[in-house]
Order: structure tokens, then sequence, then C-alpha cells
């Protein structure tokens, strides 16, 4: 035990601070979308098509194991989309609701699923 909190110890003491960056918002994302070169529109949208596959699992795995009415978000069984096609879908939600803009983009990928695809009233 002793030597548990020994390395604990040690380890606080040797590991280096790390300035915490949070995620960019939606807006800062659009922005520099729309300001950048083709090379840096490609890593956006491989940034957003990852988080919003993520997203995706998440909602098939509520709909198959949650069942019905678990989903966050109810697409069309043949929906497929990237991060090119989830660019635009940003910003309709953006335009529907202006403070999904100032969201971090990963809040805002969830509420534009959720704008696109909203699931029936309960």
């Amino acid at each position: 035990m002793k030597r548990l909190l020994t390395i604990c110890l040690l380890l606080a003491v040797v590991t280096p601070v790390v300035d915490a960056h949070a995620e960019m918002t939606a807006r800062e994302l659009l922005e520099m979308y729309g300001s950048g070169d083709r090379n840096m529109r490609e890593k956006l949208e491989d940034i957003v098509d990852g988080n919003s596959n993520g997203i995706s699992w998440v909602n098939a795995y509520l709909d198959e194991y949650r069942g019905p009415g678990h989903q966050v978000y109810c697409p069309p069984d043949t929906f497929t989309v990237d991060g090119a096609g989830m660019i635009p879908m940003m910003r309709t939600a953006i335009e529907h609701d202006p403070r999904y803009a100032d969201l971090p983009y990963g809040a805002t990928v969830i509420f534009a699923y959720i704008h696109r695809f909203p699931c029936p009233e309960r």
C-alpha cells in the first residue's frame, strides 16, 4: 500500500501540467471550415465525421438494446452521412436555434441529428 501511495505521489509531482483546452464551438469550427483551404476543410470534415459516427453508434445501441423510444434521434434505416454532409446539417440546426453555434461542436452535431430526424412524440 505504501508503495502504491509513493508511486502516486511521485507521478503527481513529476507529471507535467498541461493546459486544458475546451472543445471548439460549432461557430469556431464552421468559421474555420468556411475560411479554410481544401486541406483544412477535409481535416475538419474528418473530425466531424468521427464525432458523428460515434453519436450514430450510440443511437443505434439505444435502438437495438434499449428498445423503441430510447433513441436520441430517429433517422430512416437508409440514412448515412459523412463529415461533409454533416456540415450543412449543423448550419441548418444553428439557423433553427442560434444557441447551438456557441456549444461545443459535438453537441451541435447531436442537435443537428435531432433537428433533422426528430423522434415521434410518445
